[in-house]
């Protein structure tokens, strides 16, 4: 009988996590079950010869080829906007972004379409679809996702 060799090269997946917000969740799916973990707890996801290994704040799970099947990132929002990045001088409450001074607040998406204009210094979010977007005014830009 002939033996197949399949090599698993090591990789690692390094997760900011100034990204992952206190709703995001880490599901490993193994053959018994999932295991539940906090994203925000977790620093890095290592790919190796005999399983994967995640590393939380609290410490390293590993889990076995044999058991394991997938890895699966969940949001659990309840919607309105969560800003990622950006400078003084803007405010995200709900769906409302204010930027001000700003005499216009456009919005672009992530393929660079302009996708929203407000004139002044407050722009509506709620009519966009989920995703992430830039949204700028005046000298002022922000990343945010809308959930």
């Amino acid at each position: 009988m002939k033996s197949i060799v399949k090599t698993i090269g090591v990789a690692a997946l390094t997760l900011t996590a100034t990204t992952a917000s206190a709703f995001d969740t880490l599901y490993v799916r193994q053959v018994s079950g999932d295991t539940a973990i906090a994203l925000s707890e977790v620093t890095e996801i290592q790919f190796l010869d005999e399983g994967v290994a995640v590393t939380t704040t609290q410490g390293t799970q590993s889990f076995d080829y044999s058991t394991f099947c997938s890895l699966r990132f969940d949001q659990n929002h309840t919607g309105g906007v969560e800003a990622l990045k950006g400078d003084a001088g803007y405010s995200i409450e709900g769906n409302r972004v204010t930027i001000a001074g700003a005499a216009e607040v456009s919005v672009v998406a992530t393929d660079g379409r302009t996708v929203l204009t407000a004139r002044g210094s407050e722009a509506d979010l709620q009519t966009l679809p989920s995703g992430l977007y830039l949204v700028k005014g005046g000298r002022v830009a922000v990343k945010f996702v809308k959930k």
